[in-house]
């Protein structure tokens, strides 16, 4: 098991037209997508103002991946940031960088592309830290 730093965040600036969305997902190839416990986590202060954050680290299960989404929204639309998959060692298994929903790989192998689109779309998962504020 690795120790690996998060930050899970949905923040939002003074005007609400940008806001930074991060989240973390448990990928277990056999029981699903669990989220990172936010007791084993602390408050810390995010990228905008307005919002919550958490940050700490984290241990991934044996047997398990770590998919890690960040991704800045702003007028119009537009969206861009990076997902990266972790394996159970801590190792960067790949890493692609997404730009209006559109991932284009940086470093890494393609095959694990299908778990950086599982985090895509459970990023609005990121809202269920908001009651433990």
């Amino acid at each position: 098991m690795a120790k690996i730093s998060i930050r899970i965040e949905h923040t939002y600036s003074r005007t609400g037209k940008h806001h930074r969305m991060s989240l973390a997902l448990i990928i277990n190839l056999r029981d699903g997508i669990t989220t990172p416990d936010p007791k084993e986590l602390k408050l810390c202060r995010g990228t905008y103002v307005k919002g919550f954050a958490y940050c700490g680290e984290y241990n991934i299960p044996k047997g398990c991946i770590l998919a890690y989404a960040y991704i800045t929204y702003g007028p119009r639309g537009k969206n861009k940031g990076y997902i990266t998959i972790f394996n159970e060692d801590g190792r960067e298994l790949l890493k692609l960088k997404c730009i209006n929903n559109k991932m284009r790989v940086v470093s890494g192998d393609i095959k694990y592309k299908n778990f950086a689109t599982i985090a895509l779309n459970n990023i609005y998962r990121v809202d269920e830290y908001a009651k433990h504020r």
